[in-house]
């Protein structure tokens, strides 16, 4: 990956994980290497036949929330799927300073390469929670695998309390203070 700086995520980090849904016929998510360069980590997708036509996985571990402006509202990502037209729907939630969720749709120009995708989200806000939609809004006859890195944000929040799903050490400090 090509990724630097804290509105950027390459999936290398620690602390990254998933929670898929929409996987009756069996779907995964996981970070593996990538399919040309074993030294880089991916995210791979592999969807498969009886799988929901949403099937998509929400990002958990980032550490803070994804923040869109008026202006800046852009967000691309580097996919690598196996056929041209393939759809990759990203979702954000949990927003606050506008809609509570926002949505956009890009489909892949090639084949069996990385390329970089561009989604020009329509909302501005603050948003919590990311989801990946690879193939949204499809089924698929056989299993298909697709894969993503460096999604890239116009600017990223941190949470302050919660670092890679582990409580801040100050806090429990606080809560047994608070009881006493």
């Amino acid at each position: 990956g090509t990724c630097t700086g804290a509105a950027c995520v390459d999936f290398s980090e620690p602390g990254i994980g998933f929670g898929p849904f929409e996987n009756q016929g069996g779907g995964t998510v996981e970070i593996a290497n990538d399919p040309n360069d074993a030294a880089n980590k991916v995210v791979k997708f592999v969807k498969k036949p009886g799988d929901g036509e949403y099937f998509g996985t929400t990002i958990t571990g980032l550490g803070g929330s994804v923040v869109l402006t008026a202006t800046e509202k852009t967000v691309t990502m580097r996919v690598y799927s196996p056929t041209v037209g393939t759809n990759f729907l990203l979702k954000f939630e949990g927003g606050t300073g506008g809609p509570a969720t926002t949505e956009k749709d890009a489909a892949t120009t090639m084949a069996g390469a990385w390329e970089t995708l561009t989604f020009v989200m329509p909302d501005a806000g603050t948003y919590s929670t990311v989801v990946i939609f690879p193939n949204g809004r499809s089924q698929v006859a056989a299993d298909k695998v697709m894969y993503i890195d460096d999604l890239s944000f116009p600017a990223f929040a941190s949470s302050g309390g919660l670092i890679g799903g582990v409580f801040a050490d100050d806090f429990i400090d606080a809560f047994i203070e608070m009881k006493m």
